[in-house]
């Protein structure tokens, strides 16, 4: 392992770091803390061409520190043009504040294998020093630098061997460079939260606020493909509705802002709609459509609608009861299923509707036409946010409001008062796509929030 401690060294790296296909590892200041309200401590490099293992200590109790060490490493990452590893993409993205066309090796592992490596590599120091020293304030210092390193050796281990031919598939494209750096961005948008915030989940979540921001972590490698969202014990995917868990979530903007929710209106019978290619106008309630089946009603009421709702779920879930085949809808759906089955027991795979991504026998334990149908939906439903989501960051660059939490059917978003309600009607536009009504909240917090109607 060479560690770099002079200029001379440092050099030696970034012809490396130019030239030589690498994998590249960091270790963060806290491992507890969010990437985003942490630091970069040590990087590591493994080079395959030399074989070579490297060390840049970026703050570090031990080791003789370059002050432009940093910055040089991202102005050679810039300019290499050689494939550059690394073992999570979103969490080096952030830290190093861009993607430098960085390839994520759980991704290969996930897509290619169905599960990545979540063995631990702490050696006996990382163990000791977390265990007695936890509270103290980037922790990961106080672990000798030979031990983070050879942590990074047998994390590594084997990685020669790789099997690197997926990365040029359209689905790894979308989900490694698209998607990734999508979820990045929505992260490092913060969810500003107040004093409430460590009453409600504990006081050990003091340590996570950063100028009254929070940040949520969105898991990418999940079974069917759509993200969960989680970071230190707060499910921020499932916040509770009817608790105060959600009053603590207010606008950074204080006086000047809102939060604004928008709310896909009946989202996966229109969704299915949309996949299966089955025509349903925009205006139409996919719940009134059905009632009239199953009611042998011409119109339906409230009371119908929600009956209809809970009879549909089970169907679409679960599979389809053959008395209600007859509605042309459901047999669109099982006509799409049968298809898809059929392909997927011949070849032991199908790829996701948009982008391509391949769903294996690896990835879906137990599988059967309801739960294969199941996946592609969430893969899809998944493919079709990463879209959304790039165009909502793209619009709002350049505005003081940002969207800041995802949740399936929904996205929240924190607004400033300049932006005026003609931001607001465009945000709208871009999430229905023409195709997907949605309903507007607006509130001071994100439980205390009300319809409006932007018509």
């Amino acid at each position: 392992m060479q560690i770099v401690e002079t200029d001379f060294e440092l050099q030696l790296l970034l012809s490396h770091i130019t030239s030589d296909i690498m994998v590249i590892d960091a270790v963060c200041m806290d491992t507890e803390k969010h990437s985003l309200n942490n630091e970069v401590s040590i990087l590591f490099f493994y080079f395959f061409a030399s074989k070579s293992y490297w060390c840049a200590p970026i703050k570090h109790n031990e080791g003789l520190m370059l002050s432009h060490c940093l910055s040089k490493i991202k102005e050679a990452l810039k300019i290499s043009i050689r494939d550059k590893f690394v073992i999570n993409k979103k969490n080096i993205v952030q830290l190093l504040g861009e993607d430098y066309d960085f390839v994520d090796v759980n991704l290969i592992k996930y897509l290619s294998e169905g599960k990545i490596d979540d063995v631990d590599y702490s050696t006996n120091a990382h163990k000791f020093v977390e265990n007695n020293f936890r509270n103290i304030p980037d922790v990961n210092m106080c672990v000798p630098l030979l031990k983070h390193a050879r942590a990074f050796m047998e994390k590594i281990k084997g990685i020669d061997e790789l099997d690197t031919s997926i990365i040029k598939e359209d689905g790894f494209k979308f989900v490694n460079n698209t998607t990734t750096n999508c979820f990045a961005e929505l992260e490092a948008n913060g969810m500003c939260v107040n004093e409430d915030f460590t009453e409600e989940f504990g006081n050990e979540q003091t340590k996570h606020v950063k100028n009254n921001l929070v940040y949520t972590q969105y898991n990418l490698l999940t079974s069917t493909g759509r993200p969960s969202n989680r970071f230190a014990s707060v499910n921020y995917a499932a916040l509770n509705k009817t608790d105060n868990s959600r009053t603590c979530f207010v606008s950074r903007h204080s006086d000047d802002g809102m939060l604004v929710m928008m709310d896909y209106n009946a989202f996966h019978p229109r969704l299915i709609a949309h996949l299966v290619n089955f025509h349903m106008e925009k205006n139409e309630n996919p719940y009134a459509y059905l009632s009239k089946y199953y009611f042998n009603k011409k119109d339906a009421n409230e009371e119908d609608i929600a009956v209809a709702k809970a009879y549909t779920f089970p169907q679409i879930y679960g599979g389809f009861d053959k008395k209600w085949l007859h509605i042309p809808y459901f047999a669109k759906i099982q006509e799409y299923i049968d298809h898809r089955w059929k392909f997927y027991t011949k070849n032991g795979y199908i790829e996701t509707p948009k982008y391509k991504r391949k769903i294996k026998t690896c990835h879906i334990p137990d599988a059967n036409p309801s739960k294969l149908f199941n996946y592609i939906l969430q893969a899809f439903e998944t493919e079709m946010a990463v879209g959304v989501l790039g165009d909502l960051l793209e619009y709002l660059k350049h505005k003081k409001s940002k969207p800041v939490l995802y949740t399936y059917d929904s996205i929240l978003f924190d607004m400033h008062k300049d932006d005026k309600m003609d931001t607001i009607k465009r945000l709208k536009s871009i999430m229905e796509r023409d195709k997907f009504p949605v309903k507007v909240y607006i509130g001071k917090n994100y439980k205390d929030m009300k319809h409006i109607d932007l018509a």
